[in-house]
């Protein structure tokens, strides 16, 4: 079966490899819930967010130092965390944290799984930048544009028709997917770079079980050490939040 590899907390990009993967969607009776319960959250982040950024132009912060996701803005009040290259925000924990609810975890666990993962996840970003693994106008727009031929074609479009159906309009929701995989692509390419080094200097099967998880342990070791180097603190004043994200 065919499946569309649209992340469930519409990209937010939950691609746990160890904790990031790419997750894909299958088509049950749940799903169709779960999926306009996502994206009414996501539309009133959306619309949200759009409306602080339109009241407070005076304090925004964007949301990484350098690369693609650079130029996304929040405002102070979106920001939860700020590391020494990212930031975090409410938006992230908070898709994250109904992600792993929905996996059967309660409140208090899903919450600080859904913040390690978002640290780590950030935190890879900085990484991905850091080594070079950025993406282009161009490559974003054409991979946007694969998603929606995908979708067209995938066995459970009605379940995701069912999400973007919760924004004013399909424009929107694909607005907002570009947003996402201006941080989502950089982790992928990095992801895959560092894979393929850790494989070519194996003489393993690299399909082999024990070699993926040999993989999987180093690039936990890789997350946790990324996430440790942002020195993430979390946001009570403005002052927490270091000037070169001013915008």
């Amino acid at each position: 079966m065919k499946k569309l590899r649209i992340s469930i907390i519409s990209g937010l990009g939950l691609f746990l490899i160890g904790i990031l993967v790419c997750c894909t969607i299958n088509a049950s009776m749940n799903d169709k819930g779960k999926m306009a319960g996502l994206g009414q959250l996501e539309y009133e982040q959306y619309e949200d967010n759009n409306s602080q950024k339109a009241k407070d132009k005076s304090s925004m912060y964007c949301v990484a130092v350098e690369g693609a996701a650079s130029d996304e803005l929040v405002t102070y009040d979106e920001v939860y965390e700020a590391g020494s290259d990212v930031i975090v925000t409410f938006d992230e924990i908070e898709r994250a944290q109904l992600f792993f609810e929905q996996q059967g975890n309660d409140s208090k666990d899903a919450e600080e799984m859904a913040v390690e993962y978002i640290e780590e996840y950030n935190a890879m970003y900085a990484e991905a930048i850091a080594n070079g693994y950025d993406v282009s106008d161009s490559e974003l727009k054409d991979y946007i544009q694969n998603l929606k031929v995908d979708f067209e074609n995938c066995n459970n479009s009605e379940e995701l028709k069912k999400e973007i159906e919760q924004f004013e309009s399909e424009e929107d929701f694909w607005k907002y997917q570009e947003t996402i995989y201006k941080k989502k692509l950089p982790v992928q390419k990095y992801v895959a770079a560092l894979e393929k080094e850790f494989n070519e200097g194996t003489t393993a099967d690299i399909f082999d079980n024990e070699n993926t998880n040999l993989w999987n342990k180093k690039l936990d070791k890789i997350k946790k050490q990324a996430s440790k180097k942002q020195q993430y603190k979390r946001v009570k004043t403005k002052k927490d939040i270091h000037s070169k994200f001013k915008r």
